[in-house]
C-alpha cells in the first residue's frame, strides 16, 4: 500500500470511528536491517470526543464533522487514485460496521457497545450527507 493511501485510510479509520485525538505524534514509522522505512501498527486508536468536539488533526482544512467528502480532498490534494481512495474509505466504513460483533466477541460491556455504535452510526451518516452538519461558523480553521 503506497504511504499516501495509508495515511489516508488511518485519517479515515479516526473519522469514522470518532477518534479525534489523532495528533502527529499518533503516527510512526519502522526501519527494518536493510534501512527501508515503514508505517508502524496503527496504536492509540480510541474514541475521543476532542476538545470542544473537534479532531486534533483537520481532514482537508474541517475539523467538526470531516466525511468522505473531506477525505477524498485530501486524497485529491495527493494525486491518489480516487478509485483506490474510495475503495479504502468503503472498506474502513465496512470495518466500523462490524463494531458490535468484535466488541461483544472482546466482551465489552453492552452499554459501551450502544453507545459507541450509536455514535459510529452518526459520524457515517453525517458523512454520507444524512444528517446536516454543523454551521461554518463553528468550523475550527
Amino acid at each position: 500500500v503506497p504511504a499516501s493511501l495509508e495515511v489516508l485510510r488511518r485519517a479515515a479509520f479516526n473519522v469514522f470511528t470518532h477518534n479525534r485525538d489523532d495528533h502527529a505524534r499518533n503516527f510512526a514509522f519502522l526501519m527494518d536491517d536493510a534501512g527501508q522505512w515503514s508505517f508502524s501498527p496503527a496504536y492509540d486508536l480510541m474514541y475521543g470526543e476532542g476538545l470542544n468536539g473537534h479532531h486534533t488533526t483537520s481532514v482537508a482544512d474541517e475539523s467538526l464533522s470531516p466525511g468522505r467528502r473531506q477525505l477524498e480532498q485530501l486524497a485529491d490534494r495527493r494525486d491518489l487514485p480516487m478509485g483506490a481512495v474510495r475503495a479504502a474509505i468503503d472498506e474502513v466504513i465496512d470495518q466500523v460496521g462490524q463494531w458490535r460483533t468484535v466488541a461483544a466477541s472482546l466482551e465489552i460491556a453492552s452499554p459501551v457497545i450502544d453507545r459507541l455504535e450509536q455514535v459510529f452510526t452518526r459520524v457515517r451518516r453525517t458523512s454520507e450527507g444524512r444528517v446536516a452538519s454543523a454551521p461554518r461558523e463553528s468550523r475550527r480553521r
